[in-house]
């Protein structure tokens, strides 16, 4: 079963890489989620690696930029 993450610090600190579906938990149909971008500049301060992927073939990279 599921259980509340109690310690969210630790969890950023045992993770290097994340990995993002766009449609949904990036994007809403043509835009982004709030708040974001604010969680991706803050992952990536803290040196993680972040990527992004979709089985969304009506759009190229240029069409998910921000």
């Amino acid at each position: 079963s599921c259980s509340r993450l109690e310690d969210a610090a630790s969890f950023l600190d045992s993770v290097d890489v994340f990995i993002f579906d766009c449609d949904g938990v990036i994007w809403k149909g043509d835009s982004l989620i709030d708040g974001v971008p604010a969680i991706l500049d803050m992952l990536r301060k803290m040196g993680k690696r972040v990527f992004f992927v979709t089985n969304n073939s009506t759009k190229s990279r240029k069409g998910y930029k921000g």
